[in-house]
């Protein structure tokens, strides 16, 4: 799991790029410790008094109350990035987040872990030198996916697999193409990790629109915690 962290300025600089050209890949998220969550866009970035407005997707915002304890999670493809609020602002139709300037922002990828053994495992399906195969997942990210099978398909590290098909939080994911990136026997069968290759415009939207499911259901002040 990689970490990585960045100044408040930088973040706020992702956030106006977002405003700049719309770019769906980013998703910011307001959450707090009751785990509250509200998907947001922004709308503009005062860079110098740390301000950022956003509106909700619906025209109007629902009711916050700013002293829960807010943080601002901005979901990026293969990183999110957690950043405490420092004032709230609400109106009918806006959001106003001060944000904390000094310091660092810490970056993790956001990893999803099932369970295979679960009593209702999330099946994958894939297709493997032009025959269906099913597995269980055991981890999902942005950059690919660890599934669990009690006998293997006769993959091989860097053999390639396709049309990749499973569902989180009833949010349907597909992939076009991935290959084997590590293999390992584990209790009750043997473990592939996948890795993301070739992705699509709509593959990517299922993916994150899948992990911000995920994100949704969780509290993220015990997920998004720095490892370590």
């Amino acid at each position: 799991m990689s970490l990585d962290a960045i100044t408040a300025d930088e973040l706020l600089t992702k956030i106006e790029a977002r405003v700049a050209d719309d770019a769906k890949a980013l998703t910011c998220l307001l959450i707090n410790t009751r785990r509250q969550c509200h998907d947001l866009e922004p709308v503009s970035v005062d860079k110098e008094a740390a301000l950022v407005a956003f509106r909700a997707p619906g025209g109007r915002v629902a009711p916050l109350d700013p002293d829960c304890g807010w943080d601002l999670v901005i979901q990026a493809p293969k990183t999110a990035y957690r950043i405490p609020v420092a004032a709230l602002a609400v109106d009918a139709r806006r959001v106003r987040c001060t944000l904390p300037l000094e310091g660092e922002v810490l970056a993790r990828r956001q990893c999803e872990r099932f369970s295979a053994s679960s009593r209702n495992p999330v099946q994958v399906s894939i297709v493997c030198r032009g025959e269906a195969c099913q597995a269980s997942l055991v981890d999902f990210s942005a950059v690919g996916i660890g599934i669990q099978q009690n006998a293997c398909c006769g993959l091989n590290v860097g053999d390639v697999v396709e049309d990749g098909v499973f569902a989180l939080r009833g949010v349907p994911v597909h992939f076009t193409r991935a290959h084997v990136a590590h293999q390992k026997v584990v209790d009750g069968g043997i473990r592939l990790g996948l890795a993301f290759s070739d992705l699509s415009a709509s593959d990517q939207e299922s993916i994150t629109q899948a992990l911000v499911a995920c994100a949704r259901a969780r509290s993220y002040v015990s997920s998004m915690r720095a490892d370590g």
